[in-house]
């Protein structure tokens, strides 16, 4: 083996001292658990890829070494050295970065959660505000076009971002952040847990984080109108895409920040309770004894499958007139 090749444990772990003689090991991303000797536990956090496994303990011979390195990666314990991972058709991540989560990083996540939770609303209006004083027009340039892929870029990097700053920000974890394709669709992800954030309204926040952030984008390049730095085609483009961003991710399609907030407000498989309940006459009949209350209910399961069937044709529709202007705009 050389330096930089050794075996590496899988960043996912968690450690947690059972007893005198043995430690939890778990995965909460693939939602695995193990049970081992503490002297097994400390080998397996010693792995960190830049160790050499044979000198890692001195009571142990190098077959033993051999015996326990093929245990652990017959048991999913040690990292995939693979730098694309295959999810299906048209579906993979590449992971980017993988931090050793410190202090420093919770400070910085606690201090862009804070920013987000007291701006995103108002930079957002006073940016509307700005956009209606006056009309903008100028024509494309180089710059411009440069500029609003920048915006693009930006935002779809800083919805991710957002979602660790405020999971780090409530004592989450923070494991992994890449690219990805889903379904040929490019994008980027993040691998965060925030099981033990007990609150639900802090969980609602992680997951509400990133279309904060894309608001967020939206109003600071309207209130850039004003300054004349940037082109201000591009200004607007761009505020337009990230407020699509936003919108997009508050679909109520599996995977999307929209499923998962309303997961946590209205309960795990809530969409499949909604569908049932509209094909079931005696249960919307039960409903509407209860009054206004069971009215407003049934009125909230139609507008929810509505939206889930309208609002990605929306979105689709707006991308498909966007792209179609800014070519016009290029020639």
């Amino acid at each position: 083996m050389s330096v930089g090749s050794y075996p590496k444990m899988d960043h996912y772990l968690i450690f947690k001292r059972k007893d005198a003689d043995t430690v939890e090991v778990s995965n909460e991303i693939y939602e695995m658990e193990w049970e081992m000797d503490i002297e097994v536990a400390r080998f397996l956090h010693a792995l960190d890829g830049e160790t050499d496994p044979y000198r890692i303990s001195s009571y142990m011979s190098r077959e033993e070494v051999d015996q326990l390195l093929e245990v652990l990666e017959d048991e999913w314990l040690l990292a995939d050295d693979d730098k694309i991972i295959p999810l299906g058709f048209g579906t993979a991540l590449i992971p980017l970065w993988t931090p050793k989560i410190t202090r420093w990083y919770r400070l910085i996540g606690s201090l862009w959660n804070k920013i987000l939770l007291f701006c995103w609303i108002p930079v957002f209006i006073c940016g509307i505000w700005i956009f209606l004083m006056q009309d903008w027009n100028e024509s494309w340039n180089a710059l411009g076009i440069v500029a609003l892929y920048l915006i693009i870029i930006v935002g779809v990097i800083l919805h991710e971002l957002s979602h660790i700053a405020a999971c780090l920000s409530y004592g989450g974890r923070f494991y992994e952040f890449g690219i990805m394709t889903y379904y040929f669709f490019p994008g980027a992800y993040v691998m965060i847990t925030f099981d033990n954030v007990k609150k639900r309204m802090k969980r609602v926040q992680i997951l509400a984080a990133g279309i904060e952030s894309n608001v967020l984008l939206a109003g600071v390049c309207l209130c850039l109108l004003k300054t004349g730095w940037i082109n201000t085609t591009a200004l607007l483009y761009g505020a337009f895409v990230n407020v699509l961003l936003a919108v997009g991710n508050c679909s109520l399609i599996e995977g999307l920040d929209g499923m998962g907030i309303c997961e946590e407000l209205l309960g795990k498989g809530f969409l499949k309770k909604v569908k049932l309940l509209l094909k079931d006459s005696r249960g919307r009949a039960r409903l509407r004894k209860r009054g206004i209350n069971g009215e407003i209910t049934i009125i909230a399961c139609y507008l929810i499958v509505i939206l889930q069937i309208l609002l990605p044709i929306f979105i689709l529709i707006n991308l498909v007139e966007f792209f179609n202007v800014f070519s016009h705009y290029q020639k």
